[in-house]
């Protein structure tokens, strides 16, 4: 019993190795791409074992980039709705707001790429998948009602959740194109075309659809 006791203290991981293999493995998968990076690389540059990851990741690498997803997600929605919240006027967090998604595509591609892959090849197979991508995509789409909602007090919660769905859909719909066929898809211009729609507008939105 002691022996068994004292191996199980070995395997036990140290505190702060969740955090690490999360760190090292977001820079692997963004300088890599997920496919190209193992467990083993993941292990070595978080200087943890193996065993120590597969204690925190029990379905390993997918379970570790779901959880990279979910924690970037989390931090960027926070920073995200703290500047927002620093506009003055609802067209300027409507600016802010639309800067900060395509930055997000600029800088973030890699991960906008793996979760539309995972969402297209995974969730209709892998529940466990399919419940954590529509927790990160809830998670963005109760953000956007929260807002909506305090600008707009006559505007219908789930008429904000409606109208966050179809923002939601527009935006995976330009980074798809624009990462299918780059020559023809311009990001600048079609976030400059979005400027153009008017938050104001949004009041329209305040009747029950």
């Amino acid at each position: 019993m002691n022996r068994i006791g004292a191996r199980t203290r070995r395997n036990k991981p140290v505190p702060g190795s969740r955090e690490r293999v999360l760190a090292a493995a977001e820079q692997l998968f963004s300088r890599k791409g997920y496919s190209a990076t193992s467990v083993d690389e993941i292990a070595e540059s978080a200087k943890a074992s193996p065993s120590s990851i597969y204690w925190h990741f029990k379905g390993g690498k997918d379970d570790i980039l779901l959880a990279v997803i979910e924690e970037s997600t989390a931090t960027y929605v926070d920073r995200v709705l703290a500047e927002i919240r620093n506009g003055r006027s609802i067209e300027e967090r409507f600016e802010i707001f639309l800067h900060s998604v395509e930055k997000q595509m600029i800088d973030s591609p890699e991960t906008l790429r793996v979760i539309h892959q995972l969402a297209m090849e995974r969730s209709g197979e892998d529940s466990r998948v399919r419940d954590r991508l529509r927790g990160i995509y809830r998670r963005y789409r109760e953000a956007i009602v929260r807002e909506m909602t305090q600008e707009l007090p006559g505007l219908l919660p789930e008429t904000a959740r409606q109208v966050a769905t179809l923002m939601l859909a527009v935006y995976d719909g330009i980074f798809l194109q624009w990462q299918l066929d780059p020559e023809e898809v311009d990001l600048k211009v079609c976030f400059r075309m979005l400027r153009l729609a008017q938050p104001a507008n949004l009041k329209n939105f305040s009747r029950k659809i």
